[in-house]
């Protein structure tokens, strides 16, 4: 191996930190990935996976890349919960990488090393990026996998930006709403602004081969062979669909859809989204914003970044809400821009100062903000439960806001204003990082293994949540067992047409689907939805219901108790429930006359 290999390959402290935040972030992706169940959106994508994996007919759908990496892992482990979550968390988390492929950038400045280790742990462990990567079908594969080609064409590796490109390509409409944003970014800024920043951003390219190398040439050639390849041979399902390759032609159709549908989720939501799960970014971004746009023509590097991740930040959100058919999950794509904003502001407020002394007193500082954060926090909690007014609300908060100026304004007067600033600083910084890895591991659902009430007043999902579908699934394995001596093996009758209640019952070989019920059978269970009108049940069987489907009930953009959602993740839910109706005769002590007695044509819908 030559010198600059074995260089580039060097473990540093910088790249420690790098591995770090790929393996947080990858442990929040997968750690219990399967034990909620999945959502109808989510089932949607898996069943298509499984039809082929058992080699059943199959329409390839807007998903390719999904669907030849999910089919293969159903045929060659299972198919599992986790295993069609993969391919989001996976892709996923492959994110915080990404300035990775800006060494001679990052490189220019300690400001811009900083800048890109906080830009790795932030895109690790934001609850939004965290949420989406758990989800199947969701647009995280699309924007991972096109913002690292962008990254890789960046530092010139033509191979690996035909790669990515090419699976970015095949990894569903959400794409289109990413290239729309991109595209009016890079419209705005050539219009706002005529800066030097392509010339700064290659010179930095020449810093990796040396100061007196010129940028190269990409070759755009050789990225378009293996972008090519990359679509063939993932488009066709790795070759055992070759008609795949037609799935390409619904990724179009599928995103003009969202142009035509109408979507109950307000367009405030989506902002209001980023303000809940992503303050730290979201206030330290405007801040770096605003210090950027205040200098237009400015040459410093970081100024010129600002102006283009703030426009590409607020026109991604601004794509999002104008969208008819729009979710939470299409401002995915500002979530990316928003970090790297926050990202070169926090690096130059986090500067250690000058004399150790000086930093004791940040330090200091700091933990006194932290400790008024706490108390703000425990008493707002208190007053909501004693049922106070707003105004005693009000003067609390005022009043520990004032405790917060006045130690701000101490600080400064005895030692420094940059002291006080730097205890501001570090101090907010904590507490929001904490509430980012508590929304993170909240918006990931790790601590249930069934969907609660809380998952569907999450705003990152993609229609509603699946409610108690294990239960449902668990407690039809059981009747089975009783009945037949096995678990999957009880004849059903399923009226309830839904994608996630067909995935749940995939390995139920007995279950058949249909809206009616034929004359005179009397299968051993019946799925209906409760409002379905079944009187002969009540005499010859009997009925557990269940939720199939839980989803907010709020209007709004956010529900009216906002601290006890913000805290507890309780908020008003609406659910859709089904009955399990099993026959009398599966109970001890019960008899098939009864049923049998029942007139068949009651028991039609």
């Amino acid at each position: 191996m030559d010198t600059k290999t074995s260089a580039a390959f060097r473990l540093t402290f910088e790249k420690s930190l790098y591995l770090i935040a790929f393996g947080l972030g990858l442990s929040l992706r997968l750690l219990r990935l399967g034990a909620t169940p999945l959502s109808d959106h989510e089932a949607s994508f898996a069943l298509q996976a499984l039809a082929l994996a058992r080699g059943l007919p199959a329409e390839p759908g807007a998903q390719p890349a999904y669907l030849a990496v999910t089919s293969l892992l159903f045929a060659l482990i299972g198919d599992t919960n986790g295993l069609a979550r993969l391919w989001s968390a996976v892709t996923g988390s492959l994110l915080p990488l990404f300035p990775l492929f800006f060494g001679g950038l990052l490189a220019s400045s300690a400001r811009m090393r900083r800048a890109g280790i906080i830009l790795a742990f932030g895109l690790a462990l934001d609850p939004g990026l965290v949420a989406l990567s758990r989800l199947a079908g969701s647009p995280m594969a699309a924007l991972s996998l096109s913002v690292l080609a962008l990254g890789a064409a960046f530092a010139r590796k033509p191979r690996l930006t035909g790669i990515l490109a090419g699976l970015a390509l095949l990894s569903g409409p959400s794409l289109l709403q990413g290239l729309l944003a991109l595209g009016l970014t890079w419209l705005a800024w050539a219009v706002l602004l005529r800066s030097e920043l392509v010339q700064r951003i290659n010179c930095s390219i020449a810093t990796v081969n040396g100061p007196n190398s010129t940028p190269e040439k990409f070759a755009w050639k050789e990225a378009l062979i293996y972008g090519a390849g990359a679509t063939l041979l993932v488009g066709t399902m790795l070759l055992r669909l070759p008609q795949g390759l037609g799935a390409l032609m619904n990724i179009l159709p599928a995103y003009l859809q969202n142009w035509q549908v109408i979507s109950d989720v307000p367009a405030l939501r989506l902002p209001a989204a980023l303000l809940l799960y992503q303050p730290l970014a979201l206030i330290a971004g405007l801040a770096t914003a605003f210090v950027g746009w205040a200098r237009p023509k400015s040459d410093e590097l970081a100024d010129q970044l600002s102006h283009l991740f703030s426009l590409w930040a607020l026109l991604a959100l601004f794509a999002g809400m104008i969208l008819p058919g729009r979710q939470v999950s299409d401002i995915a794509w500002a979530i990316f821009p928003l970090w790297a904003l926050a990202a070169l502001g926090l690096s130059a407020d986090l500067n250690l100062p000058e004399s150790t002394e000086q930093a004791k007193i940040s330090l200091g500082h700091a933990g006194l903000n932290i400790l008024f954060f706490v108390l703000a926090w425990h008493n707002l909690l208190r007053i909501q439960y004693i049922n106070a007014g707003a105004v005693m609300m009000a003067a609390i908060s005022g009043g520990i806001l004032l405790m917060f100026l006045v130690a701000a304004v101490l600080t400064a007067a005895g030692w420094s204003p940059k002291t006080a600033w730097l205890g501001v600083c570090w101090g907010i910084s904590a507490c929001l990082v904490f509430f980012t890895f508590y929304s993170a591991w909240s918006a990931a659902q790790i601590s249930h293994a069934e969907a609660r009430p809380g998952s569907a007043v999450e705003l990152w999902g993609i229609g509603p949540a699946a409610g108690d579908v294990n239960l449902l699934t668990n407690t039809l394995a059981d009747l089975s067992g009783w009945k037949t001596g096995q678990r999957y093996e009880l004849d059903l009758a399923v009226m309830v047409d839904s994608p996630a209640i067909r995935w749940a019952l995939r390995n139920f070989i007995n279950a058949r689907f249909s809206k009616t019920i034929p004359t005179g059978d009397l299968p051993s269970v019946i799925l209906a939805y409760q409002t379905e009108n079944l009187p002969a049940l009540a005499s010859g069987y009997r009925g557990q219901d269940f939720a199939a489907q839980v989803q907010p009930a709020w209007t709004g953009a956010l529900p009216d108790n906002l601290l006890n959602w913000l805290t507890y993740r309780q908020a008003p839910t609406l659910s859709n429930q089904i009955i399990l109706w099993a026959r009398s005769d599966l109970f001890p002590g019960g008899d098939l006359e009864s049923v049998s007695q029942a007139q068949p044509e009651t028991m039609l819908p």
